[in-house]
């Protein structure tokens, strides 16, 4: 009985150390093997996490020549994931667009409205300093896996005459997303004077898109908040905490190169309706909203990289372990690196967490991330259980 009692311990003691593996089902097209440490998408009950998709083509291992072009690619990737679980690109809810260059904005715009017609997703695009893989775009989203379940929302509940490329809302169930929000004032067109009152327009536009969707702040679960000037990271807190005087949300902070629209910060919310339960986690880790946990974006101390990305997961595994998850439940990850030069150290030590089956993710390199001038790199997860 002693030396089963120690064989038992062996074997859990080994277990701990063992990189976890999904417990969620796993999206990889015929042929779409990424050469770096995640997977193309992962389901998570009514929703579907789908890793970036830079512009590679996964077939010729090239990228097309023109923008355009690329644009197209990397579209295509994301419909490739997408029918690998019977669904298309009418099942898009929410996407996030990355930019190494904002004055291609227009150019990515012309191909993403020929290609998004069915059920556009609601969107937020920002301009970051690097991709990975010598992308010039990267599109990462979320889709539902019953199209029937989308349900745009508009301001005042009026559909516009003329669509646009995007709707500020979208409903997928119980969870409610909304598109990046600027800070131009939609009914004057223009933006407020300094940025206080510019990042309160922000709050103001998308407490607007809340309100069509018959919730409120306090029923936002998650915020990305996005900033062109670490200078104004007080000043947008003081701003933003100000909504939330009760729970706060899971959150990133990312200090990136350019904001559409002449904006110096953008924000998007992620909100769960009435009818889904916020379940009580430790201060600072984020949110649980039924049984999907939101991660907020953490960094940690580290002389070196490794040592930062180390520290970092385990933080965010230990929050996992006090909500009774593990990071085999880990459905999407997204790193901010302040160097993409440090893309394969992060990979090397990120990869030791995760077993064969790792979680959908999207990097990209911004000029600051989080609130600390020192930290090398921020990571944020979701986990699904």
């Amino acid at each position: 009985m002693r030396q089963l009692c120690l064989l038992l311990m062996v074997i859990a003691a080994a277990a701990a150390i063992l990189p976890a593996q999904s417990h969620n089902p796993i999206l990889r097209p015929p042929g779409f093997e990424p050469r770096f440490p995640y997977s193309p998408g992962v389901i998570a009950g009514d929703l579907v996490f789908i890793a970036g998709q830079g512009s590679r083509d996964p077939k010729t291992g090239r990228h097309p020549e023109t923008f355009e072009a690329q644009v197209r690619q990397a579209i295509e990737n994301m419909r490739a994931v997408l029918q690998a679980g019977n669904m298309d690109l009418g099942n898009l809810a929410s996407c996030h667009v990355y930019l190494d260059d904002l004055g291609n904005y227009g150019r990515m715009n012309a191909v993403y409205g020929e290609m998004m017609k069915a059920g556009s997703p609601v969107r937020t695009t920002i301009a970051v300093p690097a991709l990975p893989d010598e992308s010039h775009v990267e599109i990462t989203c979320v889709a539902a896996r019953d199209a029937g379940l989308k349900k745009p929302v508009y301001r005042d509940n009026k559909p516009p005459a003329k669509p646009g490329l995007f709707p500020p809302g979208m409903r997928v169930g119980n969870w409610v997303f909304t598109s990046g929000a600027g800070s131009r004032n939609p009914a004057t067109g223009q933006h407020p004077e300094g940025f206080p009152a510019q990042a309160k327009q922000v709050m103001e536009s998308l407490g607007e898109v809340l309100k069509a969707a018959g919730i409120g702040f306090s029923d936002v679960a998650w915020a990305n908040v996005y900033l062109d000037d670490a200078a104004n990271i007080a000043a947008a807190d003081e701003i933003y905490n100000g909504y939330f005087p009760g729970r706060k949300p899971g959150r990133t902070v990312s200090i990136v190169k350019t904001i559409p629209g002449d904006s110096h910060v953008e924000i998007t919310l992620l909100a769960a309706s009435p009818a889904a339960r916020f379940r009580a986690v430790p201060p600072g880790v984020g949110a649980m909203v039924d049984g999907t946990l939101l991660l907020s974006a953490q960094s940690a101390p580290g002389g070196s990289i490794e040592e930062q990305v180390r520290n970092t997961l385990e933080k965010h595994k230990a929050s996992l372990a006090a909500m009774k998850m593990d990071m085999g439940d880990v459905v999407k990850a997204h790193v901010y690196l302040k160097d993409l030069a440090d893309f394969p150290r992060m990979n090397a030590v990120y990869r030791t967490f995760f077993a064969k089956d790792p979680p959908a993710r999207t990097t990209v390199q911004v000029k600051q991330p989080g609130s600390s001038p020192n930290a090398l790199v921020e990571i944020s997860l979701v986990a699904f259980k």
